[in-house]
């Protein structure tokens, strides 16, 4: 199961102009992270921690 779940996530990102999207969501996430007052350290924690795009458990393994 684990590895249909990955296959269908690798399915959806080599789609056209999803890898942008997902980056410009990211960046957006990013500005408004620092419109409210988290500096860009801290913005940058929390995007790389906890990006839009949930990491899958069954990837992790947890």
């Amino acid at each position: 199961m684990a590895k249909s779940v990955l296959d269908a996530q690798l399915a959806y990102f080599k789609q056209p102009g999803k890898i942008a999207e997902i980056a410009k969501l990211n960046k957006d996430y990013f500005d408004a992270l620092v419109k409210v007052g988290f500096n860009y350290e801290q913005a940058l924690k929390i995007i790389t921690a906890n990006g839009l795009i949930s990491k899958s458990s069954s990837v992790t393994g947890q």
